[in-house]
């Protein structure tokens, strides 16, 4: 018996493309406006301490806050993050994990409070020597999720070159 008389036999399974179009359900704005969405910033030296601390500010798709954190900017180019829907347990899929030093996953949420601390330095009214001096006394600090600071400062090739790199995204006047 060929495939084909047993297919008529029991009952062809298999849906046609006009079936499935028939069933599927088109999502609508209406539907999309009810999407809950968390800001994560874009965890490079170039972003604001005021964009860095605006992390896990919830909205939904669209809203009034969505379209203010959208129109952020890290600098000239680039947005200051991404709005990200979350999973049940609030966590961000691990693509978005990037950073200006890496893909970072178990270290992320430890690295934008480093960044946080670094640009509440760099933007602070300190000298460049005091600066470096704070940026270096960070070394000493472990975050809340075990990582030291001190790998993330040699990432970036010591703290003068951190301070370097903030003035180049955003030099002040």
């Amino acid at each position: 018996m060929s495939w084909r008389l047993r297919m008529f036999m029991r009952g062809d399974s298999r849906t046609t493309d006009e079936q499935k179009r028939a069933t599927r359900k088109s999502v609508t704005m209406e539907d999309l406006k009810r999407v809950e969405v968390t800001f994560v910033p874009r965890a490079m030296l170039g972003n604001t301490y005021a964009n860095l601390s605006l992390v896990g500010t919830k909205c939904y798709f669209q809203d009034e806050k969505y379209k203010e954190l959208n129109a952020l900017r890290c600098d000239r180019y680039y947005p200051a993050g991404s709005l990200l829907a979350t999973d049940a347990e609030g966590n961000i899929g691990s693509i978005h994990t990037w950073s200006d030093i890496g893909q970072l996953d178990y270290a992320f949420n430890d690295y934008l409070n480093f960044l946080m601390a670094v640009r509440l330095i760099y933007e602070s009214d300190d000298s460049d020597a005091e600066k470096v001096a704070k940026i270096d006394a960070l070394a000493n600090v472990t975050g809340h999720q075990g990582h030291a600071y001190s790998v993330f400062i040699v990432k970036h090739e010591g703290a003068k070159r951190i301070l370097k790199k903030c003035r180049g995204f955003h030099p002040k006047p």
